[in-house]
Order: structure tokens, then C-alpha cells, then sequence
């Protein structure tokens, strides 16, 4: 009696048995490669956010170092009281230019973006006479 109950347990094992030895894809794939895989396969969005981060950071950095220097008023050749001329204009620059990028962004520039003003369709209105 045990053995037929055995019978179909040993017809599943062996029906699901190609299953399990093409499971790892691979011969060469073994168990520590595949880990090391999945290990990098987690690294690598890691190591490239950790390396933006790290970006930012030194950029933010130089641009607080250049920005301690400039605002000496002997750094150039113009200052404005204290506060060098340099700084001045970097400092109102970015004051100036970041709200004028916005704008141009939401209000003007909308249909270049779209590929609006220009296309494969559009009229070529300069003349091809060298």
C-alpha cells in the first residue's frame, strides 16, 4: 500500500525535475555568482546616487568656497563698499537669471519644447546659393 502512495510523489518529483536544473539559467551560473549578481544588481543604483550626492556636495562646496572669496572687496578690480564687484555680479547673476529662466520656461518657450517651431514640415526660408 505505501508503495502506490509513493508513485505519484516520485512522477511529480521527476515531472518537476528539468524545471529545477534549468532554474539557475546557466551552467557556469553558480550559487556565488548569482549572489554576486544580485548584489551588484543592488550595488549599482546605490554607488550611482551615493556618486550624484557626493557631486552635488563637492560643487556646493566650491561654490561656497568661491563665493567666500569673491566677496572680499580686493578680489578684482572693482568693489562695491565691503563686498567685491565679482560677487556682485555672480550673486545678482543668479538673483536675476533664475527667476528669468523660470518664466521663459512656464510663459515662452513652451512650443520649442513641443517641437512646435520647427519640424520636418517646416518651410526652409534661406535660400541654398552659395
Amino acid at each position: 500500500m505505501t508503495r502506490l502512495k509513493s508513485i505519484p510523489l516520485l512522477a511529480a518529483t521527476l515531472a518537476g525535475a528539468p524545471g529545477l536544473l534549468y532554474a539557475q539559467g546557466s551552467p557556469f551560473l553558480t550559487g556565488v555568482t548569482s549572489l554576486q549578481e544580485n548584489i551588484l544588481e543592488w550595488l549599482t543604483p546605490v554607488a550611482i546616487i551615493l556618486v550624484m550626492v557626493l557631486g552635488g556636495m563637492a560643487m556646493a562646496w566650491a561654490f561656497g568656497w568661491s563665493a567666500k572669496d569673491m566677496l572680499k572687496p580686493d578680489y578684482g578690480y572693482t568693489a562695491f563698499g565691503p563686498i567685491g564687484g565679482v560677487f556682485v555680479l555672480g550673486i545678482g547673476m543668479l538673483v536675476l537669471g533664475i527667476p528669468l529662466m523660470l518664466a521663459c520656461f512656464a510663459f515662452g518657450t513652451k512650443r520649442f519644447f513641443r517641437g512646435e517651431t520647427l519640424n520636418a514640415n517646416s518651410e526652409v526660408k534661406v535660400p541654398d546659393v552659395f
